[in-house]
């Protein structure tokens, strides 16, 4: 890889595949800095967080992405909410890859020049893991001084009931699927705080 700054995002699809011990093999072998999808927030929660990307992500997730120089994306939708009304913009100094099993996913065009596959998130991740890629080290440590600046900035009421529910996640995963839905936040939010 000629890469200088690359990304992951991960979706959906690799938690559905089964790939999210590859994902973690994958960070400690390259420590390429891994991103989500607003769906799979909670997939990637200790030291290797960035947080998400796109309309309601996280700022630092999104700063990233604009830096970044490739963009690999695996079982992630990259759709409205992730990638806004001007494709243009998503990434725009980064080449695009993209892996979904979704063929009519991948028939959506989000860049001229981006590379699609057609397959399974965990047989991709397997693939990517058995090539020869470089430490990404550096950039990853820019990456995390980044995130400690901007750590306060996302610490908005709507953030940290999130936080408070992600501390509640594996007992409480209808949670994140209320969240998602965008809609039963300030529900939830306002039932809380009664």
């Amino acid at each position: 890889m000629t890469s200088k700054k690359p990304v992951l995002i991960v979706g959906n699809g690799a938690r559905a595949a089964g790939a999210s011990d590859l994902i973690y093999e994958f960070i400690k072998k390259t420590h390429i800095p891994v991103l989500t999808t607003m769906n799979t927030v909670d997939m990637i929660q200790d030291e290797y967080r960035f947080g998400f990307i796109g309309t309601y992500g996280n700022r630092i997730s999104n700063m990233m992405l604009n830096e970044a120089d490739l963009v690999i994306s695996v079982g992630a939708r990259l759709g409205l909410r992730q990638i806004g009304h001007m494709k243009e913009l998503f990434a725009s100094k980064a080449k695009l890859i993209r892996c979904d099993v979704d063929q009519y996913e991948l028939a959506r065009q989000i860049k001229s020049d981006e590379e699609k596959y057609n397959l399974d998130a965990k047989y991709f991740m397997e693939q990517l893991l058995a090539e020869e890629i470089s430490d990404y080290s550096g950039w990853w440590n820019n990456c995390m001084k980044a995130k400690k600046l901007l750590d306060g900035y996302d610490d908005t009421e709507g953030n940290r009931l999130i936080l408070m529910f992600k501390r509640h996640k594996r007992q409480n995963h209808y949670w994140w699927k209320l969240w998602c839905n965008g809609s039963w936040i300030a529900i939830c939010y306002r039932n809380i705080n009664k």
